[in-house]
């Protein structure tokens, strides 16, 4: 089976823009986010790195990605890719001449939040609609320090 989209999102510190195209990314994530207190958890910076691809011949409306925070009903993002700009955005994921070469739309988008409060342990979700279907490109768990653990802050 075949997808049509794919992708995943980097949760960071910060992360800086260089002036050769590189992207350096400062206190990556690892799956948790943990913090010795009680909620409501507090940073004064985090960044969300969203990386998407699709597959051209299936696009067929405007993407919408959604960011949700722990405890926060609602996106905390809600970002509208529209499909007429995305389209002028294709690359080839092979050589054109092979018969199997497929067009792909890929885009990255970094998104910072400063500060940022989660007021109840919980994941952080990453997701992409492209009408009915969605797209999960993250997760990251935000919760307080267990007793047995050994982790130094």
């Amino acid at each position: 089976m075949q997808r049509d989209a794919w992708g995943m999102s980097l949760f960071a510190d910060d992360l800086r823009l260089e002036v050769s195209g590189k992207v350096s990314i400062i206190g990556m994530y690892r799956g948790e986010m943990i913090f010795p207190n009680d909620p409501p958890f507090g940073l004064l910076k985090l960044v969300v790195l969203v990386s998407y691809a699709h597959l051209i011949a299936a696009l067929t409306h405007d993407l919408i990605l959604r960011i949700y925070f722990p405890g926060i009903e609602a996106p905390v993002v809600e970002h509208t890719f529209l499909k007429s700009e995305l389209e002028k955005m294709v690359v080839v994921r092979t050589p054109l001449d092979e018969p199997d070469s497929e067009r792909v739309v890929t885009l990255q988008a970094p998104f910072t939040f400063s500060p940022v409060e989660f007021p109840h342990e919980g994941d952080i979700k990453v997701r992409m609609f492209h009408n009915e279907s969605v797209t999960r490109l993250g997760r990251m768990r935000v919760r307080k320090v267990r007793p047995d653990e050994q982790i130094q802050f």
